[in-house]
């Protein structure tokens, strides 16, 4: 085969993911963006054995190219809420301090 694009179709590898709510579906550690309508759902993602970073998505019969994302950012753990705070019940009447 004198047609590298030819040989490189003939060897591919394919892999199901889900994909995340921000459309991205992750494969060995790299991010690819999804169309947005495959959102929360498993899709297949086929990938050249010669060059594994072309990743494409396969949505039925049609291949759609995925492009690398940006990395996600870090979501922190959760805080609880503190109450809010509560004025006393006998509130000092403006002007007036106490000093001890």
């Amino acid at each position: 085969m004198e047609d590298h694009s030819q040989l490189e179709q003939s060897f591919y590898g394919e892999v199901e993911r889900l994909v995340r709510n921000d459309s991205t579906v992750q494969w060995r550690g790299v991010f690819y963006e999804v169309p947005p309508y495959l959102r929360r759902q498993r899709v297949r993602l086929r990938y050249a054995l010669l060059d594994s970073s072309r990743v494409s998505v396969l949505d039925g019969t049609t291949e759609i190219r995925s492009a690398v994302s940006s990395p996600p950012i870090m979501r922190t753990a959760r805080v609880p809420r503190q109450a809010p705070l509560r004025l006393s019940a006998t509130r000092r009447k403006r002007g007036s301090m106490r000093l001890n």
